[in-house]
């Protein structure tokens, strides 16, 4: 145990570094950060969100994949989606998902310094549901209504760019994931 801990401590410090590197490189400043990693106002608090997973967890039924919630780093968040494929072990939704988190805490989900799970490490699993890339992709936007330009996930994954989510409503949101008809 104390070995896997001292390994993160150690992937951490690399990964601040390199993030530091490709600021300079990029040419990013403290106010550059601040434009694209803030939100003035919440659309949504957090515990909505959270309650909406719950509500989903509950409700769907049929899917062998899974979205999740991680908080990483630095206050960020990222959305992910996993399907029972990628582990052997992942009978259920909650193995997927831990299969998945586990991944993301060894390695920060693959070997490329390009991922934003290997950036900023995950902290923990906020929530997850039974869902599919579409899900994915409105919880992505879902979680931009609560913390803005520091979430990335599905088609705005990448660390590197700003994200340029759709203009959607909390409740068209909320509604085209809780009215989606399961596999």
């Amino acid at each position: 145990m104390e070995q896997h801990y001292d390994e993160t401590i150690s992937r951490m410090h690399v990964s601040k570094k390199m993030y530091g590197i490709i600021k300079m490189m990029t040419g990013s400043s403290e106010l550059k950060t601040r434009v694209s990693f803030e939100l003035d106002k919440p659309e949504i608090e957090l515990y909505e969100i959270l309650e909406l997973t719950y509500e989903l967890r509950k409700t769907r039924k049929g899917f062998n994949s899974c979205v999740y919630i991680h908080q990483c780093m630095d206050n960020t968040y990222y959305v992910g989606y996993s399907e029972a494929g990628y582990s052997k072990n992942a009978h259920t939704i909650e193995n997927i998902m831990m299969s998945r988190l586990m991944d993301h805490r060894n390695n920060g989900g693959t070997i490329t310094p390009s991922n934003m799970t290997y950036l900023f490490p995950v902290v923990s699993c906020l929530g997850f549901f039974p869902g599919d890339k579409e899900d994915e992709d409105l919880m992505t936007v879902l979680m931009s209504k609560f913390a803005g330009n520091k979430v990335r996930g599905g088609k705005w994954a990448s660390p590197f760019i700003t994200p340029t989510y759709p203009v959607m409503s909390v409740s068209d949101i909320k509604k085209r994931l809780t009215t989606r008809i399961n596999p």
